[in-house]
């Protein structure tokens, strides 16, 4: 009886470790996207929707979005599309300043949250990225082909909303794709 009692006990234990397990690997699924392991974009929209609700002084927001992404899938292949994505986005995580939050929203479309921006922090955070993607060779496309993207920032106003802070980067980002791409644009 104390061998099957010890057995049971041993059973539930594994058991309650694999549930523990299983909810954690739950909750990374409904958080991060799973190809590039990036907040996803209803983690990174609740942390926007945080950053709006109390925003500090120079807060900001940004909508990033990979130029001339499709080219990579049609002239590569969608697994070098793959590996462009992940690239992108363990480079500039790397080249962010702690606190500064970058995720993806769908495809090749990002949003960067700038919770301490000062006058001229998204150029200097554009740049930091551009470098250091410059420098990044990627597994599966042309020796040649680095990773732009372009980038529309909008200062997150006090009483603003997320729709309306979005609604500006947005139409700044389509200003730095109609201005030659590759740039940033702020709204």
């Amino acid at each position: 009886a104390l061998l099957l009692a010890a057995l049971s006990l041993f059973a539930i234990i594994v058991l309650l470790r694999r549930q523990i397990q299983l909810k954690a690997r739950f909750r990374d699924l409904a958080l991060k996207d799973e190809l590039t392991g990036a907040p996803n974009r209803r983690a990174i929209m609740a942390s926007a929707t945080q950053l709006i609700a109390a925003p500090g002084p120079g807060c900001a927001l940004a909508l990033l979005d990979l130029d001339h992404f499709k080219l990579v899938n049609d002239s590569w292949g969608h697994d070098a599309g793959d590996e462009v994505l992940r690239c992108f986005y363990r480079t500039a995580r790397e080249a962010l300043r702690n606190g500064d939050l970058l995720g993806r929203t769908g495809g090749e479309e990002w949003l960067l949250l700038l919770p301490d921006f000062t006058e001229g922090g998204a150029e200097r955070a554009f740049q930091r990225i551009r470098r250091a993607l410059q420098a990044q060779p990627i597994p599966g496309v042309a020796a040649d082909y680095r990773i732009r993207f372009s980038m529309g920032l909008a200062v997150i106003h006090k009483g603003e909303n997320l729709g309306e802070a979005m609604h500006r980067a947005d139409l700044a980002l389509y200003r730095a794709k109609g201005q030659g791409r590759d740039r940033v644009v702020a709204a």
